[in-house]
């Protein structure tokens, strides 16, 4: 019940000994105040929350502030917000006045490209106190920090026999931890004699003319993301 204020009349009757007249009496005004019992949890204006923050974000920056409200008064509806104990590991932060979640920590897309959290509404009761909690989930975007690698342990190949045009020569294994056009990648050959050779978008290396065996040749395989690095 929340609190307010009741105004109730009550009639004193003051009367003489008996058998005298007239009767004599008297009103005064009784107040009742019904106090609150805390009887409200905090309630959250949304049913769960998402956001998306890039992943060379710098630590103190802001993602997005949660609310709740509480219907009882004073300090049993004075909310603060704090984190799920169980998410100490977390990146993030959040300010216990006015639920701004903020990062905390470098964030690394590769390594979590999602979170969720728990964020809890706890009013401010001296008696006992009434809480409720909400996931949050932020996602991390991709920032391309991330450079093609080539994988392949020998950077030699050898050629048993000669070889025509169109012979698979080597295939250089690469990857791009970063996603989308970030991660996408493109192989070109240079040197000498990389008129002689042509490599495709898989990394695979063939002749253009035939080759004798025993002949020697230098090439570079170089890889590029999609913007650009290599």
């Amino acid at each position: 019940m929340e609190t307010h204020w009741m105004a109730a009349w009550a009639k004193y009757a003051l009367m003489g000994g008996e058998g005298r007249s007239p009767r004599l009496s008297s009103t005064g005004r009784v107040i009742i105040t019904v106090l609150d019992s805390n009887d409200n949890t905090p309630v959250f204006d949304q049913p769960y929350y998402t956001a998306q923050i890039a992943e060379n974000a710098t630590v103190g920056t802001k993602i997005l502030q949660v609310t709740a409200t509480d219907t009882d008064k004073d300090a049993n509806g004075a909310i603060h917000y704090s984190l799920r104990k169980s998410n100490d590991a977390l990146p993030f932060a959040i300010d216990s006045e006015t639920g701004v979640i903020s990062t905390k920590k470098l964030l690394d897309r590769e390594t979590f490209s999602s979170w969720t959290m728990a964020v809890i509404a706890e009013d401010s009761g001296e008696i006992f106190r009434q809480s409720s909690s909400i996931n949050v989930t932020v996602t991390i975007l991709d920032v391309n920090d991330n450079a093609p690698i080539i994988r392949n342990g020998r950077l030699d190949a050898y050629i048993k026999n000669s070889l025509t045009t169109g012979d698979f020569v080597y295939a250089v294994d690469a990857f791009d931890p970063d996603e989308g056009i970030n991660g996408r990648l493109k192989f070109e050959l240079s040197g000498k004699d990389a008129a002689k050779f042509s490599i495709d978008q898989n990394g695979v290396i063939v002749s253009t003319v035939a080759v004798k065996a025993l002949d020697t040749f230098s090439l570079m395989a170089t890889v590029y993301d999609g913007m650009g690095l290599n």
